[in-house]
């Protein structure tokens, strides 16, 4: 799904994906890390959101960018 709407917006001039996920989310990880093989491009993580800029009780959120 995620290849099919990467290769939709590509024409318009979408090169990447950016997308949020918690560190203990392995199969988010695992599911954008392929993306991004399958689609021979990079994926980098940055750290983004801390527990503390949530309200309640949320764990942290990376930044992952798929992409140039």
């Amino acid at each position: 799904m995620l290849d099919a709407l990467l290769d939709r917006l590509r024409p318009s001039g979408v090169t990447r994906l950016e997308t949020t996920v918690s560190p203990d989310n392995a199969a988010s990880i695992a599911m954008f890390t392929a993306l991004a093989r399958r689609r021979g491009t990079h994926i980098t993580r940055t750290d983004l959101f801390a527990p503390d800029d949530f309200p309640d009780s949320h764990l942290a959120e990376d930044l992952y960018t798929i992409g140039d």
